[in-house]
């Protein structure tokens, strides 16, 4: 006996202007008759990258990422959810740095 419940579609776009690149997911739950969605952005310049990544829960992710060396790359990110912003309950704003050697 086939079992068609549990579909879940996930659907990916992307589109590339020189150095620059969109793109979404969105996820579509058949069962649950929902969606998700993400949108990412990336910027790439000749020593560094900028990204940003929406989602549709309010999260919103940045990233900068720098070329230091042809071995060596730091990336500084946050994460904050943006739904928190206009209601004034962002108490922090969390930063990562990631250094990241070649060898």
């Amino acid at each position: 006996m086939w079992d068609f419940s549990k579909n879940v579609f996930d659907f990916y776009f992307n589109h590339e202007a020189g150095k620059n690149t969109v793109g979404a997911h969105v996820n579509y739950n058949q069962d649950s008759k929902k969606f998700s969605t993400a949108l990412g952005l990336e910027m790439k310049h000749d020593d560094h990258t900028w990204r940003f990544r929406f989602h549709d829960c309010g999260l919103m992710r940045a990233a900068l990422q720098w070329q230091l060396h042809k071995a060596a790359k730091a990336t500084l990110n946050t994460s904050v959810n943006m739904r928190d912003v206009p209601a004034g309950s962002v108490q922090k704003i969390p930063l990562n740095l990631t250094l990241e050697l070649k060898y």
